[in-house]
């Protein structure tokens, strides 16, 4: 099928001619000789790169990408590269640590008014045999 640019052309590809006739008397009359202007150059083909082609459309959106990561990498650079920490120096024992985590327990539990859980009941011992199985007893008279 062609495009509407190669019907335009098509329909109108006669009157170039004309054109070129137009042309040529044109400069012949202001003096300088038709063989030193330079012909017509035909229409080039898309001649940008496939990459070219597939990111055009997203441009702007690149350039505001480009623009984010321009001011992170400036924040980056500009900003030390480790804070230092100020609890560094202080490491609790073990035993500071145990003592700790107990405390904590007890005032989530004085927080929650939760009761520590009372002992499971012991399950029921299953009956012998199998579960899914009807049993039939018959009666014969």
């Amino acid at each position: 099928m062609k495009t509407p640019r190669d019907l335009y052309l098509a329909k109108h590809q006669a009157a170039d001619a004309k054109l070129d006739q137009i042309r040529a008397a044109t400069i012949s009359r202001l003096g300088t000789p038709v063989s030193a202007v330079k012909e017509r150059p035909e229409a080039a083909p898309n001649a940008s790169p496939w990459w070219i082609t597939l990111l055009r459309p997203f441009r702007l959106h690149l350039a505001g990408l480009a623009a984010v990561w321009t001011a992170i990498l400036a924040f980056n650079l500009t900003t030390p590269a480790s804070p230092p920490n100020a609890f560094a120096a202080v490491k609790p024992t073990a035993r500071e640590l145990i003592l700790a985590l107990v405390q904590k327990h007890r005032l989530l539990a004085q927080l929650a008014d939760f009761d520590p859980p009372s002992p499971a009941e012991p399950t029921k011992p299953t009956p012998d045999g199998p579960r899914g199985q009807l049993r039939i007893e018959m009666i014969v008279v």
